[in-house]
């Protein structure tokens, strides 16, 4: 069982998960290919601060992310891609995981399914 935190400091948070995220990636980079797993690992790291609120949570994460892209990718090109993905996808992308986690979103819906391609018979 993972043991909660519960009276950390926010900045003593983003420096565990940054240390998180390098040893996710350990031998790795940080690629378009590989950030959403990236991003399901830190989501799951981050789980244990439970003081902390979604919002806070998701905002981490991505502090995390950015910061990692100016200390460890030397490509301007290629941290610029993953950057826009950062600002533009990721924090939809939370979103959604928590909202299928939370069975708010489901992705397979058997009736609605076949409502649509009765109609294609």
């Amino acid at each position: 069982m993972k043991q909660k935190h519960t009276n950390i400091k926010p900045t003593e948070v983003v420096e565990h998960i940054y240390k998180k995220l390098e040893e996710i990636l350990i031998g790795r980079k940080l690629t378009s290919d590989n950030i959403i797993s990236v991003v399901v690992l830190l989501m799951q790291s981050i789980e244990i601060y439970n003081k902390l609120n979604g919002t806070e949570k998701k905002n981490i994460i991505i502090q995390v992310l950015k910061r990692f892209l100016d200390d460890k990718i030397e490509n301007t090109e290629e941290a610029n891609h993953i950057s826009v993905l950062v600002k533009e996808t990721v924090p939809h992308l939370i979103d959604t995981l928590i909202a299928v986690n939370k069975k708010k979103l489901v992705i397979k819906n058997n009736k609605t399914f076949s409502k649509i391609y009765s109609c294609c018979r």
